[in-house]
């Protein structure tokens, strides 16, 4: 039943998208713009696929698909942190 109630909301929002396009033509993407978010897209929903297909729960799916719509900054920050706790660690040691 979710599966249906999610589907017709990506059905409305396609056709509010198709009606604002007709109605601003302005506002639409170039194409290569376009294909590039087509293929990101693409790309989370094979990585919701494989993570189902391999047996991880929604929570661990969910976590992972915002993990993949952090910036590379955020992931780079992130292990430096790590690295300075580590470092941190290793000093308080000795």
């Amino acid at each position: 039943m979710d599966m249906l109630h999610e589907g017709a909301h990506v059905s409305f929002r396609a056709i509010m998208t198709s009606i604002s396009a007709k109605q601003h033509p302005e506002n639409l993407l170039p194409s290569e713009q376009y294909c590039k978010h087509l293929e990101k897209y693409c790309a989370y929903l094979k990585y919701m696929y494989d993570m189902f297909k391999a047996g991880k729960e929604k929570q661990h799916v969910l976590k992972g698909v915002i993990n993949l719509h952090r910036p590379a900054s955020h992931h780079a920050a992130k292990a430096a942190a790590v690295a300075a706790g580590k470092q941190q660690k290793l000093g308080d040691k000795h």
